[in-house]
């Protein structure tokens, strides 16, 4: 073989190496179509095919045809409802527009009617302040009048009343006296029979009272069961006696120290002392 031959050999076998690696990438290369267009799954890194991908868009196109029809007609009845809305306000605003012009002539007459009324009232009111003031002074002459009268009335009245008040005073005064005298001599003569002077203080003498002791205190006190509302006062003197067997025994004297509404407390004045004092003994002011 010659050098030519040799140069062949290996431009074959080059460019068969290079067309196989050409076959190698172009096979790696090389799309599935029938797969991209009929994957019914998809899966990691590869969606669905394009025929399920269609589907779905048709269905989403349909569905969102039917929302936009919907929504059309929602759109058209709220259209149709504005519209109806829209002319019932017109013709309610065209209404209060003639309401409006037919209360603004109704003004403009009464503005009229109120300036003429109000005239008619400035005449009327001067008049009757010159009346007012005719009626203000025969007032007050008749009130003057009046007062003249009515002070002459309650002088002679109070008068009257004073001169029959004095009267009856007078005669209610001597009977009172009748009978405050009457009293004086039968209560002088009483005190005289129980043989009290009446010139004496009525502050020193102990009207007749009677009691029990109820406890014996420390100290030689004794507290009996009458007091202040029946008369006693610190200072007062009270007998002591002894009631049994339908005869009475004389225990002493004592002497109030000090005085409650219904009780009071005694001490024992030695001097006078008969005999033991003990609860339920009897007390008072003065002995039968």
């Amino acid at each position: 073989m010659n050098l030519v031959g040799k140069i062949l050999t290996v431009l074959i076998l080059v460019m068969s190496l290079v067309f196989m690696t050409m076959a190698v990438i172009v096979y790696q290369t090389h799309t599935n179509w029938r797969d991209v267009v009929m994957r019914e799954q998809a899966t990691p890194g590869q969606p669905r095919g394009l025929k399920f991908q269609l589907v779905d868009a048709t269905t989403e196109k349909a569905n969102l045809q039917a929302l936009m029809e919907k929504l059309q007609g929602e759109l058209n009845t709220e259209k149709t409802a504005k519209r109806e809305q829209v002319a019932e306000l017109t013709t309610k605003m065209e209404e209060l527009t003639i309401e409006r012009d037919k209360r603004e002539k109704d003004i403009q007459d009464l503005n009229k009617n109120t300036a003429e009324a109000v005239a008619a009232m400035k005449t009327t009111q001067g008049t009757l302040n010159g009346l007012q003031t005719e009626v203000e002074a025969l007032r007050k002459n008749i009130q003057t009048a009046q007062q003249n009268r009515d002070d002459s009335f309650k002088k002679a009245v109070a008068l009257a009343d004073e001169s029959y008040q004095l009267e009856n005073e007078l005669t209610r005064l001597q009977s009172r006296l009748a009978d405050l005298t009457a009293d004086r001599n039968r209560m002088r003569d009483l005190l005289r029979a129980y043989d009290v002077n009446p010139a004496d203080d009525p502050a020193g003498k102990l009207p007749k009272v009677e009691g029990k002791v109820t406890a014996l205190a420390q100290g030689g006190s004794i507290e009996v069961s009458i007091g202040a509302d029946d008369g006693l006062r610190k200072g007062s003197h009270l007998e002591v006696y002894r009631t049994g067997n339908g005869q009475s025994t004389y225990l002493g004297r004592i002497e109030v120290i000090q005085t409650e509404p219904d009780k009071a407390v005694c001490k024992i004045m030695p001097e006078y002392r008969k005999g033991a004092m003990q609860p339920n003994d009897r007390v008072a002011s003065k002995l039968d």
